[in-house]
């Protein structure tokens, strides 16, 4: 009888451990982080506000992100010389130079970004050159959600810098082959489509990201009946426009985040 006993004790005491072991798991796949909390249809700021800040640029950021933490901040990075990570939409700072200078970025030295100023769109003050370490050191680890475009060949470091930060991190690239690898590495991931008609859908993307001129109801429906997001952008595109949204677009990169 005693002998019963302790089998059956040691029995409820296993499937005890088992159910919290599950619970645990299950709780740990619950567990939410900014991109979880992202309300759709939603709103980023392309280029951190390209139509009224420096664009690509923490002070642009900044100025967008005080005035609505919940605004998604989009923007480029490039590579310099020695491989350094650097927030800009161009491979030169030929149009965006402040002074006058040109050059391609990835002809650039550390000290020479720093240097770098980038002019204001309304004749404001311009702006100190962005390094992504300096948008990852201002927001990682808020609330705040960053939409990061890599224009540069090394994906595994982008990565590698990104990883801690991919609850709050939605990558995005025009190249399927880069789309594809930031994906396989668990990013959450935008696949950016530059042509008219319904792309192939790379395995493992969360979104599809298709300029406002190119959408149609055909090529939109393609997409969302996959199960993946469908964003837009364009000029003078506006929040949570009529026309996109019966498209079934669910987010917007405007250049003003205000409107």
């Amino acid at each position: 009888m005693r002998k019963r006993v302790v089998v059956i004790v040691l029995a409820v005491v296993a499937v005890t451990a088992l159910l919290a072991s599950v619970l645990s798991v299950a709780t740990k796949g619950e567990e939410t982080n900014a991109l979880t909390r992202v309300e759709y249809p939603a709103v980023a700021a392309h280029r951190c506000g390209s139509a009224l800040y420096a664009e690509c640029t923490l002070a642009g950021a900044k100025a967008v992100n005080d005035e609505d933490p919940k605004v998604i901040l989009e923007f480029d990075v490039q590579q310099l010389k020695d491989g350094t990570f650097v927030v800009i939409h161009d491979d030169t700072i030929d149009r965006i130079a402040a002074d006058g200078k040109t050059g391609k970025v990835s002809d650039m030295t550390t000290a020479q970004w720093k240097q770098l100023r980038i002019k204001s769109p309304n004749g404001g003050d311009p702006a100190p050159a962005t390094f992504l370490s300096d948008m990852l050191d201002e927001f990682g680890g808020t609330d705040t959600v960053m939409m990061i475009e890599l224009k540069a060949p090394n994906v595994d470091k982008f990565v590698e810098i990104l990883w801690p930060y991919r609850g709050e991190v939605i990558t995005q690239s025009f190249d399927d082959q880069i789309t594809s690898r930031l994906a396989r590495s668990g990013m959450n991931t935008i696949q950016l489509v530059s042509g008219t008609s319904t792309p192939t859908i790379v395995d493992g993307v969360t979104a599809v990201g298709m300029h406002m001129d190119r959408l149609n109801e055909t090529t939109a429906k393609r997409i969302t009946d996959t199960g993946v997001k469908l964003w837009t952008w364009g000029a003078n595109l506006r929040i949570n426009a009529p026309t996109y949204l019966g498209l079934g677009v669910d987010g917007f990169l405007v250049d003003d985040p205000r409107r």
